[in-house]
């Protein structure tokens, strides 16, 4: 689920590459593989230094 517009809505993803793992979903993206949804501590490093650039910011998740 993502906030879209202040509400809550569901957005389906389709691709090639699949994980339930933070550290695949990470390196993918650090290799310039596609997109990944990471938590910001996560990617604070290689988004400072410039190898993974934030897209999609006024989406943000729903508060758990």
């Amino acid at each position: 689920m993502f906030q879209i517009e202040g509400k809550p809505r569901p957005v389906k993803v389709a691709g090639t590459f699949r994980s339930n793992l933070m550290i695949s979903i990470y390196a993918a993206a650090v290799h310039g593989l596609g997109l990944g949804y990471s938590p910001l501590w996560q990617v604070k490093h290689p988004v400072d230094d410039g190898r993974l650039e934030l897209v999609l910011t006024e989406f943000e998740p729903v508060p758990v």
